[in-house]
């Protein structure tokens, strides 16, 4: 019936946001940004039950769902809203106690500053970011790796480097450098456990 087309209809609508939010198509995120948003909800409420507290709300919903709109704003070109838009976040006192989306909100906001010309800030977030990402041990998990928007932890060296070295600030850029070797080796070495464990969990 009618009630049965409704909620086929909802859940292809949630799994393509998640695939156009993991695959960087984020005008079709904004697309389907009702759905996404009902993803999210229907994900916390799941994990938290039907009255979670305020903490909780932050961590699942508001800042998963104000960070979505965030960078899907700021990679179709609408730079000042998405700055006024991380900005936000970056006050909220939420934000630093999840590291999954704090990394990546100090990123984009330095690659905002560098693209609008103010290197001496932008290296600031990036080396925020930077920070965020090496205290990390064990990977944060919120809806925010599920649905795939976290991104890859070496982007954030590869543009602090490119920084750098643009201002002939060599060999700090060299050091940043042989950081991301450093943290590169690491995830892999924790993707190998990963996997390990969970042979073992297996058998």
């Amino acid at each position: 019936g009618i009630v049965s087309y409704g909620a086929i209809k909802k859940e292809r609508e949630i799994s393509l946001a998640k695939a156009y939010m993991a695959l960087g198509k984020y005008d079709k995120v904004l697309e389907y940004k009702n759905a996404f948003m009902d993803a999210l909800e229907s994900f916390a409420l799941f994990i938290l039950g039907e009255s979670p507290g305020d903490q909780n709300i932050a961590t699942f919903i508001n800042l998963p769902r104000d960070f979505v709109l965030a960078k899907a704003n700021f990679e179709t070109g609408k730079t000042a809203v998405a700055r006024e838009e991380y900005d936000k976040l970056l006050q909220n006192p939420y934000t630093k106690d999840n590291g999954e989306i704090y990394w990546p909100i100090l990123y984009d906001r330095g690659r905002i500053s560098q693209k609008e010309g103010n290197r001496d800030q932008a290296r600031d977030y990036y080396k925020q970011s930077i920070g965020v990402v090496e205290s990390q041990r064990a990977t944060i998990h919120t809806e925010a790796n599920k649905i795939g928007f976290v991104g890859n932890k070496q982007e954030v060296y590869h543009q602090m480097v490119d920084c750098l070295l643009t201002d002939k600030r060599d060999s700090e850029g060299f050091e940043y450098v042989e950081r991301a070797k450093s943290r590169a080796l690491v995830d892999l070495l924790d993707r190998k456990s990963t996997r390990l464990n969970s042979s073992h969990t297996i058998q």
